[in-house]
């Protein structure tokens, strides 16, 4: 395991983040997309994680955000998607002020738990929704603040949460897994510095 985390770390310190999508994405920032309710502009956001074009995670090269959507696909809660289906968005990183974002080995192993529908589970619009998912996968906790709309009005006093089940199964994804992705993640940064 001391093997796991000096290469991990070695890998997290070399790892040059690749900069996608107009320059504004890293892997593992939260992006949101403003949504309109009846009308009501800013009524609330759809979050992501942004995890590139590469295909890391056996999601396909044209999916490079990771979500949790409120109608199944394909019996899933948790999937990947297309940043270009959603509609206008930003980096929306809200409390890299308050916590540390999670390493990169981390967030990796974040997704590969929540792919599991036994981990996802249904979207709950209070405790299971879009923004847990991608605040748990950057900070490794859970939280709803829902900010600059109109439904953060009403989340003033949100708490973050653990997702217990999720908890769990970090224990289960393998080193090599990891490995794997941040190499792959390694590969993209030194194509960068090249161009």
């Amino acid at each position: 395991m001391r093997n796991f985390i000096l290469v991990a770390l070695t890998f997290h310190l070399l790892v040059i983040a690749v900069v996608e999508i107009n320059g504004d994405y890293t892997f593992g920032d939260i992006i949101s997309f403003q949504r309109k309710c009846a009308k009501i502009n800013k009524a609330y956001k759809h979050f992501a994680v942004y995890v590139g074009t590469k295909n890391l995670f056996g999601q396909g090269e044209d999916k490079d955000i990771f979500h949790r959507i409120r109608k199944p696909e394909d019996g899933k809660y948790c999937v990947f998607g297309s940043l270009a289906n959603q509609g206008e968005h930003k980096k929306e990183n809200y409390l890299d002020k308050k916590l540390t974002p999670s390493s990169q080995a981390d967030i990796i192993k974040h997704i590969e738990v929540m792919k599991a529908e036994e981990n996802c589970g249904k979207y709950k619009l209070l405790n299971n929704n879009c923004e847990h998912l991608a605040t748990w996968v950057r900070y490794g906790k859970a939280f709803v603040k829902q900010p600059g709309t109109k439904a953060g009005f009403f989340l003033k006093l949100s708490f973050g949460k653990k997702l217990p089940k999720a908890e769990k199964a970090m224990k289960s994804i393998s080193d090599e897994e990891v490995i794997r992705i941040l190499e792959e993640l390694y590969k993209d940064s030194e194509v960068e510095d090249q161009c």
